[in-house]
């Protein structure tokens, strides 16, 4: 793995180990406590498009072009226990060390008619995480939920 991926890398295993922590924290009822959010008006749906991004990001990869799955946010059902979450972002993530390990130069990809380098999808995978893990930190406040104490701690977060 090149060198400025291994940074990035570290930075994405980070944000994902925090969606972990809520993954394993959170009761599955706050899991599917509604949220005023339109689509993905669950932690657990959350959850379940993070991995599906993560999925695109391993497409693009291989493909050297970035497309998105067909799967709106409506159509994500929330039905994936605790269990099969953390195992299938691990597989993932496994999946994509693996894509990253395979790599002997700076690789482009194509999103919309415009190439850039991995390094910037990497830092738009993590962006994206940390869009939603700050999303599921926010509701947590405003559901009064408890934050994982790792999160709270690694964020420098007050109260809960």
């Amino acid at each position: 793995m090149m060198k400025n991926y291994e940074s990035l890398y570290k930075e994405w295993q980070f944000i994902r180990s925090c969606s972990i922590s809520f993954i394993n924290e959170l009761r599955d009822e706050d899991l599917d406590k509604e949220l005023p959010r339109k689509g993905l008006n669950t932690f657990r749906k959350h959850f379940e498009e993070m991995i599906n991004i993560e999925k695109d990001f391993i497409k693009a990869i291989e493909t050297k072009v970035m497309r998105f799955s067909d799967i709106s946010d409506s159509d994500i059902k929330g039905k994936m226990s605790k269990k099969v979450l953390i195992s299938t972002m691990e597989m993932v993530d496994a999946t994509l060390s693996s894509a990253l390990e395979a790599l002997e130069g700076e690789e482009y990809i194509e999103w919309g008619g415009e190439k850039q380098s991995l390094s910037f999808y990497l830092a738009f995978l993590i962006s994206h995480e940390s869009m939603h893990v700050g999303q599921i930190i926010a509701f947590c406040y405003a559901l009064d939920i408890d934050i994982p104490q790792y999160v709270v701690k690694n964020w420098a977060l007050s109260g809960k």
